[in-house]
């Protein structure tokens, strides 16, 4: 495999990984809706966090989406 080649193969990946994690930000999001909470993306340029968690205006910064699942947990768990 010569060097375009793999860089096609690399852009292909990088892309389906993408494509994953829009997918389990979608699902979460809507999760988040059904607990009666909002998960949003932030800016591209917002240092703080990549996402953020609100409700009547509380906001958490949250970090992955990792995080963001294991906050749900925890939302769930308290209603």
């Amino acid at each position: 495999m010569d060097l375009a080649q793999s860089t096609a193969v690399s852009a292909v990946l990088d892309c389906a990984r993408l494509k994953d994690e829009d997918k389990q930000f979608s699902t979460l999001a809507a999760e988040y809706a059904l607990a009666g909470h909002a998960l949003i993306r932030a800016n591209p340029g917002d240092e703080k966090a990549p996402y953020y968690a609100m409700r009547w205006g509380w906001m958490k910064p949250i970090h992955s989406l990792t995080q963001a699942t294991q906050l749900l947990r925890q939302i769930k768990g308290v209603k």
